[in-house]
């Protein structure tokens, strides 16, 4: 940067080269075509810290705050698709954005009615797009307008965010819902003895209705080369082969359902997230205000960022030396190794925080509770991706009635352990055992 004298006043340096004028340490990593430089405030240190990446195309919307009069809180897998599925009968409009929808019972619930829907799903998810998300775009884009936000980089078309892993939806102008889980039988079960953890809520309030909306809309946007409509002759992303037909198998588990849904119907305050525009300097300040206590419920935490350690957890250190008391509990279910090796290093990392590695549910949430009263409810991983490169929403909701809904969940959590139901098979196995005793005792005496 010059002024009119030509004389350099400022710098930015980036890529793979050395620079030492006005500038100190490594450059601005990852700087290729499309990416756009911002600064972040106006400290300027004269490193890479000072500048934040984002993407053309990017949205920047500020935090929205507001107040609301009825919300129902839930969570899976206790009660997520009461709640859920009641409010899809009888609706008329409906704006769903969702990083996966394959459950049949959910998409067979919009199927039936006549609602005007918008279905934004992501169309580059790990692993590729299942069959099951391939026939409920086919079917739903009869009633509806379906769109991926997806990246062609072969054919020029490069996607403004990295994952779009936001899961909310707005019904009729009026209600959202903001969660943790995708639609997916494990995310939303309609047996609640099997399932994920994860958090909800639905909010009635025409001002966050709005507010989603327009992010919804500026996501889905047509213009924008990343939002592709469906295309039932996709080879990748249509309709399915003749032959496939939904699974509508219901499957079960061992868990014991605890929590029934919480119907708020008293005044609270609210601040509406998203990521990348706001998320990390809001979650970064719910962190702050902490004075007694922060109860984090995560499917992971990513220690090392680009930049360094994880900002997220330095202010966690930086809250648990002042004497604020810090739980964590993280997932470690033996399907996910790469996140169990991500959640062994963090928690390695936190040695004076009590970090829950929790083998015997399958933590899928993103949440925060602070001082039981404030809290998170998230499709937010506490990622680099997550908070900076995805797609994301989440709600802070100051209500210690609802804190408290979450608190007891968390606790049931961090002291959950399997006790598995006698079933049948053992008492047979047991009552053998027992005749054959006798029959051996009443041997014996004669």
């Amino acid at each position: 940067l010059k002024d009119k004298y030509n004389h350099s006043i400022d710098v930015v340096v980036y890529g793979d080269v050395s620079y030492s004028d006005g500038w100190i340490g490594e450059a601005v990593k990852n700087v290729d075509k499309g990416v756009v430089l911002k600064r972040k405030d106006f400290v300027d240190t004269n490193t890479s810290k000072d500048w934040e990446r984002s993407i053309i195309g990017q949205s920047e919307f500020p935090s929205f705050r507001g107040k609301a009069y009825r919300a129902i809180a839930f969570c899976s897998p206790d009660c997520s698709y009461d709640v859920i599925s009641k409010e899809l009968v009888n609706i008329s409009e409906i704006k769903l954005n969702l990083y996966m929808f394959t459950d049949p019972f959910l998409a067979d619930l919009l199927n039936k009615t006549n609602a005007e829907m918008k279905i934004l799903l992501d169309g580059n998810v790990i692993g590729g797009l299942p069959m099951e998300e391939r026939y409920i775009a086919w079917m739903l884009s009869k009633k509806g307008e379906v769109r991926y936000m997806m990246a062609n980089e072969e054919e020029g078309v490069y996607k403004r965010y990295k994952y779009n892993h936001a899961k909310y939806a707005i019904i009729d102008g009026k209600k959202c819902i903001i969660e943790s889980a995708n639609w997916v039988k494990n995310g939303v079960p309609i047996d609640n003895s099997y399932g994920n953890r994860e958090w909800g809520v639905l909010i009635e309030n025409e001002s966050l209705a709005d507010y989603l909306s327009t992010v919804f809309l500026y996501d889905w946007n047509p213009s924008f080369q990343d939002s592709i409509p469906f295309d039932e002759k996709s080879f990748t992303h249509g309709r399915p082969p003749e032959d496939f037909s939904m699974n509508y198998f219901i499957p079960k588990g061992d868990y014991v359902a605890k929590f029934s849904p919480l119907y708020l119907n008293s005044s609270f305050n609210f601040t509406v997230i998203v990521a990348p525009d706001n998320a990390e300097e809001e979650i970064l300040h719910l962190l702050d205000t902490a004075e007694k206590e922060i109860l984090v419920e995560q499917a992971y935490i990513e220690k090392d960022w680009e930049d360094g350690i994880n900002p997220l957890l330095e202010k966690l250190i930086e809250k648990n030396e002042s004497g604020v008391r810090v739980k964590i509990i993280l997932n470690y279910n033996p399907a996910y190794y790469s996140t169990n090796k991500m959640n062994e290093e963090t928690c390695d990392f936190l040695k004076n925080i009590d970090v829950k590695l929790q083998k015997e549910l399958n933590i899928h949430n993103k949440g925060v509770i602070v001082d039981g009263e404030k809290v998170l409810i998230s499709s937010i991983n506490w990622g680099e991706n997550s908070i900076r490169r995805n797609r994301e929403v989440g709600i802070i909701i100051e209500s210690e009635e609802m804190a408290e809904y979450f608190e007891k969940i968390f606790w049931y959590d961090w002291n959950y352990k399997f006790e598995e139901k006698a079933g049948y098979e053992k008492i047979f196995v047991f009552a053998i055992f027992i005749i054959t005793f006798l029959l051996i005792y009443l041997h014996w005496r004669k």
